[in-house]
């Protein structure tokens, strides 16, 4: 009786939805995860997990909610998920924590910083995902959930920007506090915090804002310091109610604030992917991605020359011109 009760394998399945899933074809994935036989299969805009093992229900749920972490982290938002069932029993999704309902605006295909492949999903990455410190992802994720949709945008913005306080170590910054005087030569010392940001921004902003020419920090009308700066005193002055004289370049601006929030939390995915979990992102979709911010700030500061770089836009535009010449071929007037 005991050897029978030794040999009963479990079987958790669970059904996750994402735009991705639908627009990019990905091989099925065969591996182990903690012991537990592992696949994982894409049909239409579903991926469907299957765990088989002998561990309780409690266990294989874990090992289910790092995956999606993992996902979360490549893809930019927590794919929806459908359905969970441990032994053919359907679990109640009902009671899950609000970090899994990510809102609709970040489930978009184009946020992927990587195919969801083997190398992504495997016993390395998880072993890797887990050396990370958890609470800043769990702010991460709270961040982009349907229950943060309507915090102010200011409140959203700080807690990001004590997430880089999180992420990035402190062995960082008697280097960057080295390189920030000889490359930009400021007036006043960098702080331990500034020295952070800019670990971040050099490696997985300013790199591919420079090799792409990006552009999107001269229209912010920053340059590369005052970038650092804006972070630095956004954090500052927002954490501790300063008055309204001190930090004075702090963000005050709903869409500005809008634009950094963008660029910071893609920035930390890029470093932890790359950094952490040791996966190779895709330069194009990076390159991709930067571009659609430089072009969302063209149109949001409503810029009398627009010249688009991302290829979303330049579709859009193209379809716009597209119905506009159509309009007036047919007498209708155009609208603005």
């Amino acid at each position: 009786m005991l050897f029978k009760e030794m040999m009963i394998i479990n079987i958790l399945v669970v059904k996750l939805r994402h735009e991705y899933f639908r627009k990019n074809k990905c091989k099925a994935i065969n591996t182990t995860l903690d012991n537990c036989v592992t696949m994982v299969n894409i049909q239409n805009d579903i991926l469907e997990i299957t765990l088989k093992g002998r561990k309780g229900q409690k266990k294989m749920r874990m090992i289910a909610f790092d995956i999606m972490s993992i996902l979360f982290l490549a893809l930019g938002g927590m794919p929806k998920i459908e359905e969970m069932s441990y032994n053919s029993c359907e679990n109640n999704l009902t009671d899950l924590a609000g970090k899994f309902n990510t809102d609709e605006y970040f489930r978009e295909s184009i946020l992927c910083i990587c195919p969801i492949s083997s190398d992504l999903i495997c016993q390395e990455t998880l072993d890797a995902y887990r050396t990370i410190m958890q609470i800043p992802i769990y702010s991460m994720q709270y961040l982009v959930s349907e229950k943060y949709k309507h915090i102010i945008t200011n409140h959203r913005i700080l807690l990001l920007l004590h997430v880089i306080d999180g992420f990035i170590d402190d062995g960082v910054i008697s280097k960057c506090k080295l390189e920030i005087a000889n490359k930009y030569n400021p007036s006043d010392n960098p702080g331990n915090y500034m020295c952070k940001v800019f670990f971040l921004c050099k490696n997985y902003f300013y790199k591919y804002h420079r090799k792409y020419n990006c552009e999107i920090l001269q229209l912010l009308k920053v340059n590369q310091y005052d970038f650092l700066q804006v972070i630095s005193d956004t954090r500052n002055w927002y954490s501790h109610f300063l008055k309204e004289n001190k930090k004075i370049h702090r963000l005050t601006d709903g869409a500005e604030m809008c634009f950094y929030f963008e660029i910071v939390f893609y920035s930390l995915r890029l470093y932890l992917m790359i950094e952490k979990l040791h996966i190779c992102v895709d330069e194009s979709v990076v390159q991709e991605y930067f571009y659609i911010i430089h072009d969302w700030i063209l149109d949001v500061r409503k810029s009398d020359k627009k010249i688009y770089k991302s290829k979303r836009y330049k579709i859009n535009e193209e379809g716009k011109i597209e119905v506009e010449q159509a309009m007036k071929y047919l007498n209708i007037d155009c609208p603005r």
